[in-house]
C-alpha cells in the first residue's frame, strides 16, 4: 500500500474550499484514480510510519506514529500537513484516497520544499 509510480507534482495553495476541492480533483487525476475514489486526507508518513499525534509539553513536541494509514492523523489541506513536515527527521505528506474498501496512499516526496514535490 502506498507505493505508486513517481510524477511531478506542483500543488496549488489551498486558500478556498473551492481551490481546496480543484486540488484533490487533480490528484485524483494523476493517480488514475475513478470519481468514485473517496479523499480521505492528507497525512504524514516517514518509512512505513504514519503521524497519528503530536504533543507540546515544556518546549518539547513529541510525536506519535501508527503503523498504518487507518489510525493517522489526517489533515484537511495540503498545506495544513506540510507546515508540521519534519524532512530532516525523514517525513513527507501523503495523500489518502479510500475505494471500494481499500486504502489508497500516495505519497507527495519532499512537501517541505517549494521547487516541486514527486508522488511515490
Amino acid at each position: 500500500m502506498g507505493q505508486t509510480t513517481p510524477f511531478p507534482y506542483d500543488p496549488a495553495v489551498s486558500t478556498t474550499a473551492e481551490a481546496q476541492d480543484q486540488h484533490v480533483e487533480s490528484l485524483r487525476e494523476m493517480l488514475e484514480l475513478p470519481a468514485e475514489a473517496t479523499f480521505c486526507g492528507f497525512l504524514i508518513h516517514r518509512d512505513d510510519e504514519y503521524l497519528h499525534e503530536t504533543n507540546d509539553s515544556l518546549g518539547q513536541t513529541t510525536r506519535a506514529y501508527v503503523p498504518g494509514p487507518q489510525l493517522a492523523y489526517r489533515f484537511r489541506s495540503y498545506d495544513e500537513a506540510r507546515n508540521l513536515v519534519r524532512s530532516d527527521r525523514g517525513e513527507d505528506v501523503a495523500v489518502l484516497f479510500a475505494l471500494e474498501g481499500d486504502l489508497i496512499v500516495a505519497g507527495l516526496v519532499g512537501a517541505s520544499e517549494s521547487d516541486g514535490e514527486t508522488l511515490h
